[in-house]
């Protein structure tokens, strides 16, 4: 199994940002501040934007309006759809920062906070959690930390640092015990630990904190399978399907737990579909587990054609998945001069 390791929303702390702004020589500012934030809750990000920029105009030395931009921005930029949007956009959130160090200083924590948001939508990821852990040293309230390790621990997964995802969810979760995400990265640990009776409390967790985490459900239903669960394991992911039939991973998951249970045609029926469903075509450990079944129904040929194609990628296959590549890669081709090592 490929673990999923999206980011997922978390509740910013809007109302914090009000702060900032709270003085009765501003109502024209406020105003403007309260409708920025309501498009925010909707998420209507170019709204927001557009709202923010009015009240950078209005009050070009107070912090808000270009705190709103950043935010506003770093969402706006993950939907656009071209490079031409997302330079402009970055250009903007770039120019925000920079006006907000101006007014608040380079030690300040909205500084810190917000550079480092800036600096992961240019992908500067390492950089990007440098100024996340310098805004997490320079603030005590927990409702301005939250979201900075937040951001850190969707970093420590951008940067394959486990190590550093555990230290920093275990933070999280002295603060907050509830918290979805960390929740979620310290499931993540525990499955990776082979630790799956406490992964699963980790996952039952974050789906709690959001019914609609279907990540989460979806490593709660592997967790499960992997303690031999195998029954529950596949109500859990038929749940996530039956919210969501779309992701290619839950599919795969489903099909995991079919093979299992031994149901071998259709465990193939799911990892067809996951790989229909993977656009990117980069789903190798479903044309693994696609491999394994149609092996297991007599598609052999087929077996074949999948491992060939796959052959070169298990890098990032888990010690099970490695367990499968070469048991099949021996019995497919130790009968045969076209043998797969022989191809490599």
């Amino acid at each position: 199994m490929k673990l999923i390791i999206l980011a997922i929303a978390v509740p910013a702390v809007w109302n914090s940002i009000n702060q900032i702004a709270n003085t009765k020589h501003m109502t024209d500012y406020n105003r403007l501040n309260n409708r920025a934030i309501m498009y925010v809750d909707k998420g209507d990000w170019v709204k927001a934007r557009e709202t923010a920029e009015k009240m950078t105009v209005l009050k070009p030395d107070y912090a808000t309006g270009f705190i709103l931009l950043v935010r506003a921005g770093s969402q706006e930029y993950l939907t656009a759809k071209t490079q031409i949007e997302k330079d402009e956009i970055l250009k903007t959130m770039s120019n925000a920062v920079n006006e907000l160090e101006r007014i608040v200083g380079s030690d300040d924590y909205h500084f810190l906070y917000h550079k480092g948001i800036v600096l992961t939508s240019s992908e500067q990821y390492e950089e990007a959690r440098e100024y996340c852990l310098k805004a997490v040293e320079k603030t005590d309230d927990k409702f301005f930390k939250i979201p900075a390790l937040y951001r850190i621990l969707l970093l420590d997964s951008k940067l394959a640092d486990n190590d550093a995802k555990e230290k920093h969810a275990r933070i999280v979760l002295e603060i907050d015990v509830d918290n979805g995400y960390a929740n979620f990265c310290m499931g993540h640990v525990e499955l990776s630990n082979e630790n799956y009776e406490s992964a699963v409390i980790y996952f039952e967790r974050a789906f709690a904190s959001n019914p609609r985490y279907l990540n989460a459900l979806n490593n709660l239903a592997f967790a499960k399978l992997k303690l031999g669960k195998l029954d529950e394991a596949e109500k859990i992911i038929m749940r996530a399907l039956e919210i969501y039939d779309s992701e290619p991973m839950y599919h795969d998951t489903f099909g995991e737990i079919l093979y299992a249970k031994g149901e071998y045609p259709k465990s193939y029926a799911k990892f067809q579909d996951a790989v229909k469903l993977d656009a990117t075509n980069t789903g190798y450990l479903f044309k693994l587990h696609l491999a394994a079944a149609a092996y297991k129904i007599g598609r052999v040929d087929e077996a074949r054609e999948l491992m060939e194609a796959i052959k070169d990628k298990t890098g990032g296959f888990a010690k099970d998945d490695m367990k499968m590549y070469e048991q099949l890669k021996s019995d497919l081709f130790s009968d045969t001069t076209d043998r797969i090592d022989n191809i490599e």
